[in-house]
């Protein structure tokens, strides 16, 4: 996974190096509300559910006229509430973490000192499950790399020679498989972040 993301990244790079544009660097945090997975499992399916989590990214870009293009690199994990077979709790240490690589294409409106944003990146994520012991199928720790999107709205304003960035991010990755497991992925992240 980190060979994908890192010729990503470099894709992206040299594809924006050719044109007159200011580069950036862009970091920032997340807020992450994981929705509820079906999994599909040996015998009955059953939920899991999550805690709220948080998440990291770190970006490089470029920033064109109203539009910006970057390559992202992040990372996010929710611990594991429970288990909906019988309402079983999850065990210390049972969680999904995500690693991602993406490029990301936004588009800027100037109001006023704000400028509003929309944005759109696909990519790959590779996702790491550890349930522990509570599936009553034994340890469940395993990761797949998939196929991922993400669609973004905010608000950006800039002070002085950094831009401050806060918005919402909705994020989709194809459903991913742990052995004999097929699980869901999607979450809501607030982040905020700061562009150089």
């Amino acid at each position: 996974m980190a060979k994908r993301i890192f010729f990503i990244c470099m894709a992206l790079l040299f594809a924006a190096s050719s044109a007159s544009a200011k580069p950036y660097l862009s970091l920032g945090g997340m807020w992450v509300d994981l929705s509820d997975a079906d999994v599909r499992a040996p015998g009955p399916d059953w939920d899991v559910a999550f805690d709220d989590g948080w998440g990291a990214f770190v970006a490089v870009g470029k920033q064109f006229e109203r539009f910006r293009l970057e390559g992202e690199v992040a990372y996010r994990r929710n611990d594991i509430d429970g288990i909906g077979i019988g309402g079983i709790k999850a065990g210390r240490g049972d969680k999904v973490e995500v690693m991602s690589g993406m490029v990301n294409a936004y588009l800027d409106f100037d109001l006023l000192q704000f400028r509003p944003f929309i944005g759109l990146g696909v990519g790959m994520a590779s996702i790491d499950a550890d349930l522990g012991t509570v599936t009553g199928f034994g340890r469940v720790d395993d990761d797949d790399d998939v196929f991922a999107w993400q669609a973004m709205v905010g608000l950006s304003f800039a002070m002085q020679s950094v831009v401050f960035d806060v918005g919402y991010r909705y994020f989709d990755a194809e459903n991913p498989k742990f052995g004999n497991f097929t699980g869901e992925y999607e979450g809501h992240n607030i982040y905020v972040g700061i562009r150089f």
